[in-house]
C-alpha cells in the first residue's frame, strides 16, 4: 500500500501551518491510501490471484488507475475504486 498526504486549501478554519481562523495560506493534510496489483487482488472478494490482476489489466478489465507512478509503468488505486469495481463485475 501507498500512502500519500495531500495538501489541501483549509481557509478560515484554522490549520497545520498556522492555527489561526482566517488565514489564507491555510491548509490540511489528507491522508490517501492507494494499491498496487497485489492490494487490488487482496481487497477483491472472492480474492483474486495477482496473476489474474495482471489479466485482467492486460485485457482493459480494470477500471482506470487514480494514480499511474514510475514513468507510468505502476498503476495504483484507490480503495474505493477497487470496491466499486468489485461490486460492479
Amino acid at each position: 500500500m501507498t500512502q500519500l498526504y495531500i495538501k489541501e486549501p483549509y481557509p478560515y478554519l484554522g490549520c497545520e501551518a498556522c492555527n489561526q481562523q482566517g488565514c489564507t495560506d491555510c491548509y490540511r493534510l489528507t491522508k490517501v491510501e492507494l494499491l498496487g496489483v497485489g492490494e487490488f487482488a487482496d481487497r477483491c472478494d472472492p480474492v483474486l490471484k495477482k496473476s489474474t490482476i495482471y489479466v485482467y489489466k492486460s485485457n482493459g478489465r480494470l477500471p482506470e488507475p487514480d494514480l499511474m507512478v514510475n514513468n507510468n509503468n505502476t498503476a495504483l488505486w484507490l480503495g474505493s475504486t477497487v470496491d466499486r469495481w468489485n461490486e460492479e463485475r
